[in-house]
């Protein structure tokens, strides 16, 4: 009765990852202390950088200005952005300076995004019912577009590296997650319509689109979501510790939690792969 009945697309991965982690925060309610020295850490910079571009696609939502003011335009939200957010003063000339380096990969990409699609939705939040009715899907899609046709393309921003086509097959299931949830209507403000794209968008050195996913993911993910939910409702299923991380060197919040260390992850036990 203490498992979660609902829990966003960025969480589903964890479940596959690391069901341990999912149990300490949801079903124990534990949450990592704040650090006693906040630092300018990369999930900040990926708010920022996401609060950046949701203010920019907002404002130019009916065309981009011209090359010389799009950059003028993008880089000025930035400032305002930084000066909000970012209490440190090296830390925002540090940041700023990065996404200028990028900016003008970032606009011409930017212009062909257009080309093909206009954006419907910005940080639009929603849900889509699984297991019956007994689970929530939920998520904030970073961005969604409408071709003309009425189909509808999925954006995801990565200010790290995006997940290959095998990590998302691995798990990293966040992307097809969102689509299926659109694809169904389920997000405030958008009309369903059918998918068109999955795409991630990077936002390091080398912007860009740097990885389309491949069609029929969204059914898959759909599928192999309703399995798992499946197996922890009809049977007694643990929450193991680390179970597919996909690499060794990927810490976690509840790591001490679960006493790693203490036991040898060649011998840990593995869930059923219902993924």
């Amino acid at each position: 009765a203490a498992r979660p009945r609902a829990l966003s697309v960025t969480r589903v991965g964890l479940l596959v990852r690391d069901p341990y982690a999912v149990y300490a925060r949801h079903v124990l309610g534990l949450a990592p202390l704040d650090p006693l020295r906040p630092e300018p850490d990369p999930p900040l910079r990926g708010i920022v950088l996401h609060h950046v571009l949701a203010r920019f696609i907002e404002e130019t939502r009916s065309g981009l200005p011209a090359a010389a003011a799009a950059r003028a335009r993008l880089l000025a939200i930035a400032d305002a952005v930084l000066t909000a957010e970012v209490p440190w003063p090296a830390t925002r000339r540090q940041w700023r300076a990065e996404l200028a380096a990028v900016a003008d990969g970032f606009l011409r990409d930017e212009g062909r995004r257009r080309c093909e699609a206009t954006p419907a939705l910005i940080e639009g939040r929603g849900e889509l019912p699984l297991d019956a009715g007994r689970f929530r899907l939920t998520a904030i899609a970073d961005r969604i577009d409408r071709r003309p046709d009425g189909a509808l393309v999925v954006y995801d921003y990565k200010t790290g590296k995006p997940p290959s086509q095998r990590e998302v097959r691995n798990g990293d299931r966040q992307l097809p997650l969102e689509g299926a949830i659109a694809r169904a209507g389920g997000l405030d403000g958008l009309a369903p319509g059918p998918i068109a794209g999955l795409r991630y968008v990077g936002l390091g050195t080398a912007p860009g689109e740097v990885e389309r996913l491949e069609d029929g993911l969204i059914e898959e993910s759909i599928a192999g979501l309703e399995r798992l939910l499946a197996a922890y409702r009809q049977h007694d299923t643990g929450y193991t510790a680390r179970a597919r991380l996909g690499r060794k060197d990927r810490d976690g919040d509840y790591d001490h939690l679960a006493r790693r260390g203490e036991w040898d992850e060649g011998d840990a036990p593995r869930p059923e792969d219902v993924g």
